[in-house]
């Protein structure tokens, strides 16, 4: 996959040191996404069956007074540390969603997510068809988790 304009440029030497880069999105479906020198590579849901010298993995956490059920969150925290443990890497970086999408909630409609509209200008070619509602979502979250990755890993 091409970036388009508003892609993540990374020195070389940087982009070789984080090289792969698989960032994961816990959810039911696992979205994923590898990138491989800066480039959007691959991505989908469940078992990416890679290693990585980078992963990157949302942090699940409870915030107060969210309407989100807890136990869900649990079953997200477990999910990470399922996928921390499984997926072969040498630096393991945990990002909070408040860190790296702040307040955007999900929508109703992917096309009004705020996040898969970075993700498609970023990467235009990122085709959802055949995934379902949360599948999609997920994907999207793993590719947007990468994409701040990135960017935050090569400012270090």
């Amino acid at each position: 996959m091409r970036a388009t304009t508003s892609a993540i440029t990374m020195a070389p030497m940087v982009a070789a040191m984080i090289s792969p880069l698989l960032a994961i999105d816990p959810g039911e479906s696992n979205g994923w996404a590898l990138f491989e020198h800066g480039e959007l590579v691959d991505y989908g849901t469940h078992d990416p069956e890679q290693t990585c010298n980078v992963l990157v993995i949302e942090r699940p956490e409870i915030y107060r007074g969210s309407r989100a059920n807890p136990n869900s969150i649990l079953t997200l925290a477990i999910n990470a540390g399922y996928w921390s443990g499984r997926i072969g890497h040498d630096r393991l970086v945990w990002y909070n969603p408040k860190q790296w999408k702040g307040q955007i909630p999900k929508t109703a409609k992917l096309d009004n997510y705020i996040i898969y509209k970075r993700v498609k200008r970023a990467y235009a070619d990122v085709n959802l068809t055949g995934y379902t509602k949360k599948e999609a979502f997920d994907v999207v979250d793993a590719i947007g988790l990468g994409m701040f990755a990135l960017k935050d890993l090569n400012a270090q």
